[in-house]
């Protein structure tokens, strides 16, 4: 069923067709929006959308109905995770539904019992995201985070990870910027010390929309491969949409599944497919990655879990 599902996506890819017999291979689910940090590279410091928790009611609903074809979850977006009073309960939920789950954190909250509770939800993939090497870099790009804290959080994290023998998937990740690219040797060489399963150097991706207008050779395959939904509920096409302003539906109000087919995403799949990509603003300096057919072929063979673990590999040895 999954790499059927997968092929059917990359046909009608292929095809330029605007509605798509396959379903969603990778869901965004937000337990929150709410931070502890003002991360300067996160475009949640623009966001004007309101800040509230998802309802573990209204997860289960969307676990309920994507359980027969979905192959990954996430369980975060433009907040911390671990703030969600109910996560590890959205976790089991997940979980018992023989779904793949991944998280991204910032850390500070990973402290001794949050940790253990982590690694005994059974968790598949995680990322624990530093970006610096350095107190005066990690504090200057990851405002209001204690950067001897964080790193005694993730250490220590790492250590019950190896006694607990946990087969989840961790990440340690570095967004390279101007600010901290000095550093990437430096923080490579500290962590490796502690046996993550890798260590991420990922590029940049600006989600101000700063850039001139993006040059496509394809139309964007994120339309016709994945979904994220806010924590109320509203489907949206991509992260780089961070208030929401394409509102394609509402899951409290109807099935992803209409939703993923209705009219407005079919409208953003028909301007990529007529090369008006420009005429869309969160698409016009868009600086996401841009599939080639090859990565196209390469990400249809395999599960949505495998890619993940992958995609760093790749990010890694493409950076210059």
């Amino acid at each position: 069923m999954s790499i059927l599902n997968r092929i059917k996506i990359l046909t009608d890819f292929i095809s330029r067709k605007d509605l798509v017999s396959g379903f969603p291979v990778e869901i965004g689910i937000e337990m929150t929006n709410r931070c502890n940090l003002k991360c300067k590279m996160c475009a949640r410091e623009t966001m004007t959308r309101p800040v509230g928790d998802m309802p573990l009611g209204l997860l289960k609903k969307i676990v309920d109905e994507v359980k027969p074809y979905a192959e990954m979850v996430y369980l975060h977006g433009d907040g911390e995770p671990l703030l969600h009073k109910q996560i590890f309960e959205a976790i089991e939920y997940v979980k018992k539904s023989n779904l793949k789950v991944g998280l991204s954190s910032n850390a500070t909250l990973l402290d001794e019992p949050i940790a253990h509770r982590l690694i005994d939800s059974k968790l598949d993939y995680l990322i624990l995201a530093l970006d610096g090497a350095t107190k005066e870099t990690y504090e200057k790009i990851r405002v209001n985070g204690r950067f001897e804290q964080v790193v005694e959080n993730v250490e220590r994290f790492l250590a019950l990870k190896r006694a607990k023998r946990s087969n989840m998937y961790v990440l340690i990740q570095f967004i390279v910027m101007e600010e901290n690219k000095k550093e990437i040797k430096a923080f490579a060489d500290y962590w490796k010390k502690f046996k993550p399963d890798i260590i991420r150097f990922k590029p940049y991706v600006d989600l101000f929309g700063t850039k001139s207008s993006t040059q496509f050779s394809l139309p964007c395959f994120y339309l016709w491969r994945q979904t994220m939904i806010d924590w109320d509920g509203t489907v949206f096409p991509c992260c780089v949409d961070t208030n929401s302003s394409h509102r394609l539906g509402n899951v409290s109000e109807a099935s992803l599944m209409s939703i993923w087919n209705g009219p407005a995403l079919r409208d953003l799949r028909k301007k990529h497919i007529l090369g008006k990509q420009n005429q869309i603003d969160i698409c016009r300096n868009c600086d996401m990655y841009q599939f080639s057919y090859e990565s196209l072929v390469a990400v249809s063979l395999i599960n949505g879990y495998q890619v993940k673990k992958y995609l760093p590999y790749w990010e890694n040895l493409t950076r210059t």
